[in-house]
């Protein structure tokens, strides 16, 4: 939960935000190619962190639409492909930076209290640094074998599945934000105001940098082990 929270966080701070906005403008430059441009994005997301590639990927296709909305309503792709697409971080995710196991493998005397008193415990590495997981050559491969082929079966899918022309208008359901504001709880108004936001995350950044400037070392990533 910790992560998804983390990566929810992350695809919504302004500099992602942006960041997002121009992976939408280089995704909708060529129609052919909008599927397997959105899952490539996505699932670089998702390798960094899941949680960002399940939001990030999500506001991509969401700025798909958008973006062909504007132009006058008339999508080249089918949405339930590119919606597929939004989420193929989720293929590649625990070969990634916020994987389970490569993170805790890494921590010291992990695999130790796994087997607990077992005659071969000794046998077994005091840890599995992210060099001998995540970043080993075998994993880098596989990892990147499956993001070739997910994009080349989004490629195809883009060009053989029928599109949806009409793309439908997400705002059209929802009363303005002004009118909701208007009728908002103090609950509410605190959920959406940026101070409190503002110190929470200052708050976690400061803990993470003490936390991993004076607990285990940096190549654990332990300071953020969900």
């Amino acid at each position: 939960m910790f992560m998804l929270v983390l990566g929810h966080v992350l695809a919504l701070a302004p500099p992602v935000m942006k960041a997002l906005g121009r992976g939408v403008n280089w995704v909708v430059k060529d129609a052919r190619w909008v599927a397997s441009k959105v899952a490539l994005l996505s699932m670089g997301l998702g390798w960094l962190n899941w949680g960002l590639g399940l939001i990030g990927g999500a506001i991509l296709v969401k700025g798909v639409m958008d973006e062909y909305r504007r132009r006058g309503g008339k999508s080249p792709v089918h949405l339930g492909v590119l919606g597929a697409a939004g989420y193929s971080g989720m293929l590649i995710w625990h070969g990634g930076l916020s994987g389970s196991a490569p993170l805790k493998v890494a921590e010291k005397g992990h695999l130790q209290e796994l087997v607990g008193e077992a005659s071969w415990a000794l046998a077994l590495p005091d840890s599995i640094g992210l060099r001998e997981t995540v970043f080993s050559s075998w994993s880098l491969a596989l990892t990147a074998t499956v993001a070739l082929l997910t994009v080349a079966l989004f490629a195809w899918l883009g060009r053989t599945v029928k599109s949806n022309k009409a793309v439908p208008d997400a705002h059209a359901v929802n009363v303005s934000l002004d009118k909701e504001q208007a009728s908002l709880s103090f609950a509410d108004r605190l959920d959406r105001g940026r101070w409190l936001s503002a110190i929470t995350g200052l708050a976690c950044i400061a803990g993470a940098v003490w936390w991993a400037s004076s607990g285990a070392p940096a190549q654990e990533l332990k300071f953020i082990t969900p």
